[in-house]
């Protein structure tokens, strides 16, 4: 069973000041056991993340990497290696903030991917489209070709060890949220593709929501079958609200829990009852105290007693199976279906953006990357 993971994404944030501060109420916060947490600070400050959130289960991820592994002659660069020294276990690859202004390409990204993977560090592959592709109805299409990339590249089997996000870009930072229903169909066409190569890393690789997450609306949007959790960005900069994200994704599998502890025991209760009732069990007159009244629970009122006891733990039964049933046709994964969600059904919704959330990213004008730059390896 895949675990919840809820990441916090703290990007171009923090001063020593201010992440002290954050740090601080991480520490106080009564976290979920059943969920994986990390934060993603600013390189600047996983040193000193690391080290005041030890003794705690947050784990510590980086928001950007080298293109090779190991240490060498890429100025500016942080390799993967030195990340693990300072103790990082994730490292994000592909966000699309780096995509678009950064200039980033699915060939530097399979690199990146790669030399995460080689020095023991879990990528965290973002994936998105557009508003303009989403409305052009070539949101799949985007999202499979950004994922083809690293299977071709490096196969299928590549994304057991890691973890997938999915970021609508038109949701970061905007105030739009994808509907659960919407995130759900992608999240579902990542997994069809996948288990096209792979079934069995299809069913175990995480896959995180990002776009504007919070408290508000996590519950809804991890209680999807195929959300396993989310990214979050500005939200995870308040400890609060980011700890009520936490608890969120846990809301979902707490009940789920519930019901099945419930339909077990209704079901012992049934069986018990039925074999009372048909003299198997021991005197069950004896046992409500028959020698004592036959007006409560003498022979007759015990044989009634137990009657509507056995109705009553019946149609707890029933409720808790249609409960079952309906946990089990949302974790109905699209793995054996031939097609992929309609894109035509994936409506952008109207909103209007938060005021305290970061600019809208398909106003910002893309970075070209520069072509002339030599490869590394052949730098002195």
């Amino acid at each position: 069973m895949r675990r919840t993971m809820v990441a916090g994404n703290w990007k171009m944030h923090g001063t020593r000041a201010s992440v002290a501060e954050l740090i601080d109420g991480l520490r106080e916060l009564a976290l979920p056991g059943g969920v994986d947490v990390a934060v993603f600070p600013p390189l600047l400050h996983v040193s000193q993340v690391v080290d005041g959130l030890k003794g705690t289960s947050i784990q510590v991820g980086a928001q950007n990497s080298a293109v090779e592994p190991g240490q060498g002659a890429l100025t500016g660069e942080v390799a993967p290696s030195q990340l693990v020294d300072a103790g990082c276990a994730y490292v994000l690859v592909g966000h699309s903030e780096r995509r678009q202004l950064m200039g980033e390409s699915d060939q530097m990204l399979n690199l990146k991917f790669a030399a995460a993977q080689a020095s023991g560090l879990i990528p965290v592959l973002c994936v998105g489209e557009t508003l303009e592709q989403r409305e052009s109805g070539k949101t799949i299409e985007v999202v499979s070709r950004q994922l083809d990339s690293i299977i071709d590249e490096l196969g299928v089997d590549a994304f057991a060890s890691a973890v997938i996000a999915y970021e609508p870009v038109w949701a970061i930072g905007t105030g739009l949220t994808a509907t659960p229903q919407q995130a759900q169909d992608v999240h579902a066409a990542i997994r069809a593709q996948l288990a096209e190569k792979n079934s069995e890393v299809a069913q175990g690789v995480r896959l995180l929501y990002g776009g504007s997450v919070k408290a508000a609306n996590a519950v809804e949007l991890f209680g999807m079958p195929d959300i396993d959790g989310g990214l979050i960005g500005g939200a995870s900069l308040n400890a609060d609200e980011f700890g009520a994200i936490c608890r969120a994704a846990e809301t979902e599998k707490m009940l789920e829990t519930v019901v099945v502890v419930f339909h077990l025991l209704a079901a012992l209760g049934v069986v018990a009852l039925v074999l009372l009732q048909q003299g198997k069990g021991a005197d069950a007159g004896a046992s409500f105290g028959a020698g004592a009244s036959n007006t409560v629970f003498g022979s007759q009122g015990s044989s009634t007693f137990l009657s509507k006891f056995t109705a009553i733990l019946a149609a707890g039964f029933f409720i808790t199976s249609l409960g079952l049933g309906y946990f089990a046709k949302e974790k109905a994964h699209v793995l054996t279906q031939a097609g992929l969600p309609n894109p035509a059904v994936l409506e952008v919704p109207k909103a209007k953006p938060a005021s305290d959330d970061v600019p809208v990213l398909q106003e910002q004008k893309s970075a070209t990357p520069a072509t002339d730059v030599p490869p590394a390896q052949e730098q002195k």
